[in-house]
């Protein structure tokens, strides 16, 4: 079983009385961590599925203690084809960069608000049908070094009038902090309050051998649990990252003490077990373009809908398990001799 270190970085969100609120996490590269550049060459949904993961690794307690979290969301968050592991309760989903109404966006922020998200909205300018999205949004985020003190004010004032919270975002001076608290700005961020800083923890990973046997059997029919616990036992790394996300507890629930592996997938429940199998799916994945990873598991998501309530289950896992081979970089022909899997799934 491998170590590897495991770096999240969190900047605070700070309240109108300046006390810290909320962390936002961000990306940081294991290596040079507090580089400046901390991004470049990664997309969007692998960084957000890093940031999950190293999450886990490092726990919620550690990284945010009580805080509140602002976690951005990619393409295939959006999709659901990255799952986010996050207590619904106290996250807010960052919808950034928004120039225009796109249906996907639409459906992505109204699934995530059905799912008990709060939404983060950063555009930089007012759009055509920007009215859609506001109406799921709880927060606008403006980006106040890109704006200016003046176009920022204006922002936030047709913010303001649909009822949405204002984060004045990137604040780098104490002059323009008392400029947006006089203007009635409810949240605060930048380098005048506090710079980002980077968490490091140590993960164990998760074996190939153990991702792929969970796949196969959470990922289609009725779920055995006595096999998934029977998998876990005998990787470490699923283990931990078991037992964190366990005890974050359900929806609207509270933190949870897990005494057993049987305890944590039971307070797991199916739908968030299937989610963590995906996201480890998406660690373990060889580089490949991020809008093809996300075809392959909006395709799995996809075949679900189209199937039916009676075939929904098979239907999904046969959309996965077709691309496992790509998704993993195992050859097709192995996956027969190395999993359990119904014929009809190859």
């Amino acid at each position: 079983m491998v170590s590897t270190e495991v770096v999240v970085g969190r900047q605070p969100i700070f309240d109108r009385s300046l006390y810290i609120t909320a962390y936002q996490l961000l990306f940081r590269p294991s290596q040079a961590a507090d580089a400046a550049d901390t991004g470049a060459g990664t997309d969007a949904d692998t960084m957000t599925a890093s940031v999950l993961s190293g999450t886990l690794n490092i726990g919620l307690e550690r990284l945010v203690g009580d805080k509140a979290i602002f976690c951005n969301a990619g393409p295939g968050v959006l999709a659901g084809a990255v799952p986010l592991l996050l207590p619904p309760d106290r996250t807010t989903v960052e919808v950034n960069g928004v120039t225009r109404l796109l249906p996907e966006v639409v459906d992505g922020v109204r699934r995530l608000t059905n799912a008990g998200y709060r939404i983060s909205l950063g555009v930089n300018s007012w759009f055509d049908g920007i009215e859609d999205l506001l109406a799921h949004a709880s927060v606008m985020r403006i980006d106040t070094a890109a704006l200016g003190v003046t176009d920022s004010l204006a922002l936030g004032a047709l913010c303001a009038d649909h009822g949405l919270a204002r984060l004045a975002h990137k604040v780098e001076t104490a002059a323009e902090l008392e400029e947006f608290e006089a203007a009635g700005f409810e949240y605060f961020q930048g380098y005048a309050l506090a710079r980002p800083t980077s968490v490091r923890g140590t993960g164990l990973d998760a074996s190939t051998l153990g991702v792929l046997q969970m796949a196969s059997t959470v990922l289609h029919g009725d779920t055995d649990l006595k096999q998934v616990e029977r998998i876990i036992r005998r990787d470490p790394g699923l283990m931990l990252q078991l037992l964190e996300i366990a005890s974050i507890g359900p929806l609207g629930g509270t933190r949870r003490t897990v005494r057993s592996i049987r305890d944590g997938l039971v307070l797991l429940g199916t739908e968030r077990l299937r989610s963590w199998v995906l996201l480890l799916m998406l660690r373990q994945s060889r580089p490949m373009p991020t809008d093809e990873l996300v075809t392959v598991l909006t395709r799995a998501r996809m075949c679900e809908l189209l199937a039916g309530d009676d075939q929904a289950s098979f239907a999904f896992a046969a959309g996965i398990i077709s691309a496992l081979d790509r998704l993993l970089g195992v050859p097709a022909a192995d996956l027969a001799e190395t999993l359990p899997l119904d014929p009809d799934l190859l």
